[in-house]
């Protein structure tokens, strides 16, 4: 039966990421002139987001790009005061990491060469969404990337209280789309979150492997591939 939505993962299946706190770091060091050790205060930075994880988790319940700024405003603050920074350069690193995380010249986010012609292909026959481990930034890093309103809706984890592998949190998407799970096929690229999450939730799956020049189900080697493995002739 072919299925009526198709939900995505987002990392490592429709956007390349090379994102981490420590890489940001960095770059705010050397594009802002930080008089900070380049090696020892990016990994603070990222530990600082570890040990704040709690606090984190909470402010994406809200829900908020507003909030959601407002806590990076408050990790990047005591990271510079941590480091001896004047707290009135928070405003000029609060810019900069906007232009390095979203402005037009970033490097950290971009879709995999498959993922338009997969979505063309794939729009007139299914409702199409996105479910990922991520946090509140997913939405506005699926707009940045021109993608967002290609989707019906768009559910990130961290947002959700809960992340794959758990069931729960395909069941959110069921009830988001308004059809059954066995109605649904979801593609990712992880067995454990993607593939087993999806079948315990009673939804269809396939993983993505580019790597692959020779594919067996549950595998394909490009999304182009989905409409051939469902046996769309038309």
């Amino acid at each position: 039966m072919s299925p009526k939505v198709i939900t995505f993962d987002a990392q490592g299946t429709l956007v390349d990421t090379r994102w981490s706190p420590a890489r940001l770091g960095r770059d705010l060091i050397d594009l802002l002139s930080l008089p900070v050790d380049r090696e020892a205060a990016p990994a603070r930075l990222q530990a600082s987001l570890g040990s704040r994880w709690v606090e984190y988790q909470a402010v994406n319940l809200l829900r908020s790009e507003i909030e959601g700024d407002a806590f990076w405003g408050r990790l990047l603050g005591d990271w510079l005061v941590e480091y001896g920074q004047p707290a009135s350069r928070l405003d000029e690193v609060m810019d900069a990491t906007r232009d390095i995380l979203y402005g037009p010249d970033q490097d950290y986010f971009s879709l995999y060469h498959d993922v338009m012609p997969a979505l063309d292909a794939i729009r007139s026959r299914a409702t199409i969404g996105v479910i990922s481990n991520w946090d509140y930034s997913l939405h506005r890093i699926l707009r940045m990337l021109g993608v967002l309103d290609r989707f019906s809706f768009v559910i990130a984890s961290l947002e959700e209280g809960s992340e794959k592998p758990d069931p729960r949190l395909f069941g959110i998407a069921s009830g988001r789309a308004g059809v059954m799970p066995a109605e649904m096929l979801h593609v990712g690229d992880d067995p454990i979150d993607d593939l087993e999450g999806a079948r315990n939730a009673g939804m269809a799956a396939m993983l993505v492997d580019r790597s692959r020049f020779d594919c067996v189900p549950p595998y394909i080697a490009s999304l182009i591939a989905i409409p051939e493995v469902l046996r769309w002739t038309s």
